[in-house]
């Protein structure tokens, strides 16, 4: 007798808990796609937002660079007279250098679609600043030398682009914070003025400058007297540092990135108030996470009131960490204000 079998078949799922089933298998996919979406997103926002604050730092960098020629140049006006014209040509000279640097800077810098029209008054008020520059100093050596056709206005017409350049980085300020408003950014703009008595360029003042610049030096019975107190106050100090290679921008810590380059120069403005001076020693320092690498010395000579240069190249940075530029200039023998003698330069190399 043959034997009979039985199987037992499973139920047939229904079309709907074959949809939830497909439903639970889906879930985890789909919850990792969004998660993905919004890291990528996050990644997007912190990427822009250090692409804003690069940005910044280097707008700020150029402001506090501009504000320090400012200063230069009214102590410049101040004291330039007939009997200066060589020291007069010399700083301005160097001024006009500095400012054309700044400006180079300004039209290099990365900004963002949104920035562009801001950058554009950026870019607008180094260059005024750097012509106007140009323009007082050729008036101003004209006037000196006795030319007859220099007179007021052309000084005028150069102060004036000096005050459009304020008012271009008054424009800037005002669609830079606009844009970090909308943003919701909260970074400083660090603030620039370089002229900053108004009336400057006007016929009164323009004309008394005129006076000033052609006055005769002291007669030399009081010679004596003025030598004396101008070694009294007697006073040098570090104008402005720069690197070879140039930096490239600089972080929110306010350290200089460098380009990648094997060896690293230091470029040092030395200032003088006061009387020339010959040799005055300058020192550069190395430090590696506050070790000292290498140092090297070099001296400088300096007319009275007057800016130079020196470059000590020599020194080899550590890749990937922070190195500091210790930098020294003088004293000198005497000396009251030694606290601008100093100056640190962090920086990294990419």
């Amino acid at each position: 007798m043959a034997k009979r079998y039985s199987y037992q078949t499973g139920a047939i799922a229904s079309p709907k808990k074959i949809r939830r089933r497909r439903l639970f298998l889906l879930l985890p996919a789909g919850l990792i796609i969004i998660l993905l979406f919004l890291s990528i997103v996050g990644n997007i926002a912190r990427g822009r937002q250090q692409e804003v604050t690069d940005y910044f730092d280097a707008v700020n960098e150029i402001a506090e660079q501009s504000n320090r020629i400012s200063k230069r140049f009214t102590e410049l006006t101040k004291t330039t007279t007939a009997s200066s014209q060589g020291q007069f040509k010399s700083s301005l000279t160097d001024l006009i250098a500095q400012s054309q640097d700044i400006f180079s800077t300004s039209m290099g810098l990365k900004n963002l679609e949104e920035l562009k029209e801001a950058n554009s008054f950026l870019v607008i008020s180094m260059r005024l600043r750097n012509e106007g520059l140009e323009k007082y100093q050729s008036a101003v050596l004209s006037a000196m030398s006795g030319v007859a056709s220099v007179d007021a206005k052309e000084i005028s017409l150069a102060l004036k682009d000096l005050s459009l350049s304020d008012s271009a980085y008054t424009h800037f300020i005002k669609e830079a914070q606009a844009f970090l408003n909308e943003e919701e950014i909260k970074i400083k703009i660090q603030s620039s003025k370089f002229i900053s008595d108004e009336t400057v360029y006007e016929q009164p003042k323009v004309s008394a400058f005129l006076q000033q610049i052609k006055s005769k030096a002291p007669v030399k019975g009081k010679a004596k007297v003025e030598d004396s107190k101008i070694k009294a106050d007697t006073d040098v100090y570090i104008s402005d540092v720069a690197t070879e290679p140039l930096r490239a921008s600089v972080d929110a810590n306010g350290v200089r990135e460098l380009p990648s380059s094997d060896e690293v120069a230091v470029r040092i403005a030395v200032g003088l108030k006061g009387s020339a001076q010959k040799k005055v020693p300058v020192e550069v320092v190395l430090y590696v996470k506050g070790d000292s690498k290498s140092e090297e010395k070099s001296s400088v000579d300096l007319t009275a009131n007057g800016i130079a240069k020196v470059t000590i190249p020599g020194f080899s940075p550590t890749e990937k960490e922070v190195n500091t530029f210790k930098i020294k200039v003088g004293p000198l023998k005497g000396e009251a204000k030694t606290d601008n003698n100093e100056y640190e330069y962090k920086f990294r190399m990419q």
